[in-house]
């Protein structure tokens, strides 16, 4: 059975997978897809709640009304969204999770479903219009595989509905640059001493990096049984940075290019917090942001960077769950859940 650095290292093969087959059939699916709808809503839950946060964001800058929601509250607060010119994105590793029936009742053949998933025959699979299968492979452990083919996934789709032509070539640069980050062991080492979970930890960004910090908080909690916040950037302005005492760990997701970013990172460094600027999978300590210059290669769009940080984010918390002597799995919950 493999274990889950296993899964993790199988991450790049997967991003290779996913280009050949948008290569090959991506034409086809663009054209089942049809054109852009009145309205776009993405969901899911986790981390596949996550990518859908972050492709919905990039819809919006192109000035489109995409809407994301998680999936819970689709199915009950917002069931006034699910009419007919709708059409709802549903990305999930498994397509059996219990919200995924519970959508499927509310939509009552009114919105077009349409399934981003890892199992084409999943119930999800079964109800939606049409189906975008993620190529990622079999997954037992975290979600890192189905996470980042979802958020290339979703990028590519973003792109070419609105009419661009994005560079396949990116997908299997962005897989080199996972190659890397995962054989940095001298970052994850660097990591786990300049972060101090004892002390508290938070981690913040902007637009699609705020999304990151969620999956991050997200991965700590699941797999390093490590309690850790997650804000935007302007909401820990807006209150929450009145926790932060000398210590105090905060990782800042960065596209590099706001300055708001770099004014916080100096901000929490005067106030004598661990501060930690995260771009493009690279860890910066706040008072070397402004020396440090991150090299771009492979090429890396922002829309496509939160998959970085995310594995620099997946290979420290599989590390410090190690420090901590936490096993592998899960306590509560399932990873892949069975039909009810």
């Amino acid at each position: 059975m493999l274990t889950i650095r296993d899964e993790l290292r199988q991450q790049p093969d997967a991003l290779r997978a996913l280009a050949r087959h948008l290569r090959s059939d991506g034409e086809a699916l663009l054209r089942a897809l049809g054109p852009l709808p009145g309205r776009i809503i993405l969901t899911g839950m986790g981390a596949s709640f996550q990518a859908a946060w972050i492709a919905a964001l990039r819809l919006r800058e192109y000035g489109l009304p995409a809407m994301f929601i998680e999936a819970s509250e689709l199915a009950t607060y917002a069931t006034g969204l699910l009419a007919d010119e709708t059409t709802v994105l549903y990305v999930s590793q498994s397509g059996e999770s219990p919200e995924v029936g519970d959508v499927a009742v509310q939509l009552g053949g009114r919105a077009r479903l349409i399934a981003i998933t890892n199992a084409p025959s999943s119930m999800l699979a079964q109800a939606a219009a049409l189906t975008l299968p993620l190529q990622a492979g079999p997954e037992r452990h975290m979600a890192a595989k189905t996470y980042s083919n979802s958020v290339a996934l979703l990028w590519w789709l973003t792109e070419r509905w609105v009419g661009r032509e994005p560079e396949l070539d990116r997908i299997e640069h962005l897989a080199e640059r996972v190659a890397l980050i995962q054989s940095n062991d001298g970052q994850t080492q660097w990591l786990l001493e300049a972060v101090d979970v004892g002390q508290g930890m938070a981690l913040c960004g902007h637009g699609p990096h705020a999304a990151t910090a969620r999956y991050g908080a997200q991965l700590l909690a699941q797999w390093a049984k490590v309690p850790a916040l997650d804000h935007s950037i302007a909401a820990l302005r807006h209150g929450f940075i009145e926790m932060i005492e000398p210590g105090f760990s905060v990782v800042v997701v960065t596209s590099g290019q706001r300055a708001s970013a770099s004014r916080l990172l100096k901000d929490l460094h005067g106030y004598g917090a661990r501060a930690i600027a995260l771009q493009a999978g690279s860890a910066i300590a706040a008072d070397a942001i402004e020396a440090r210059t991150l090299d771009q290669l492979p090429p890396c769009t922002e829309y496509l960077s939160p998959v970085l940080d995310a594995v620099a984010l997946q290979e420290y918390t599989l590390a410090l769950a190690g420090l901590r002597g936490v096993k592998p799995g899960l306590r509560y919950m399932q990873k892949v859940v069975t039909r009810r």
